[in-house]
């Protein structure tokens, strides 16, 4: 696999329990979605919302908090620093081109419903990543990605930019 994209499979009893509460906590503010940016069913991305402002940042987190640690593990990061967090919602021939992401150097997508396997999130030159229900991807802001036309079914994504830093690479006298 790609070494700056990572898919992680959530676990399974937790995946569960916080996808319920995400998806009622998105049920209660979905009327202040703006999609007129895009053509997604629903989104509260423009809300300019941050982490803490979310009501389903904490069921995020259990999800997805493993992943982030592992990829900063990886990285040799030390400073984790969440920018925002939002839900897009697709069907009906919803789908959101190709994209990347700004003020950050780090993105991610938690495939919270995904019907059929085809609508999942595709990020450009990575045809091979096979995004499924339950996975977290965590890939650099500037890789362009889209979510397909979503004609057949339902899809309901978390994205979130964050920054990762404070690389202890050098002092752990690590090299290539």
């Amino acid at each position: 696999m790609y070494k700056w994209v990572k898919k992680y499979r959530i676990e399974e009893d937790i995946f569960e329990e916080e996808r319920d509460n995400i998806l009622m906590a998105i049920e209660m503010i979905k009327d202040e979605a703006d999609t007129q940016f895009a053509k997604m069913t629903a989104s509260d991305y423009k809300v300019a919302r941050k982490e803490h402002r979310v009501p389903y940042h904490k069921n995020l987190m259990r999800m997805i908090e493993p992943c982030i640690k592992d990829y900063m593990e990886e990285w040799h990061c030390d400073h984790f620093d969440m920018q925002n967090v939002w839900f897009a919602e697709y069907r009906d021939g919803a789908d959101f081109d190709y994209h990347s992401h700004e003020g950050c150097n780090m993105s991610g997508v938690v495939q919270l419903v995904l019907d059929h396997k085809e609508n999942a999130t595709y990020l450009m030159n990575h045809g091979d990543l096979a995004l499924e229900e339950g996975d977290c991807c965590i890939f650099p802001a500037m890789l362009p990605h889209k979510s397909p036309y979503v004609f057949d079914g339902h899809k309901i994504v978390i994205g979130f930019n964050f920054n990762i830093s404070g690389s202890k690479a050098h002092s752990d006298g690590l090299r290539d």
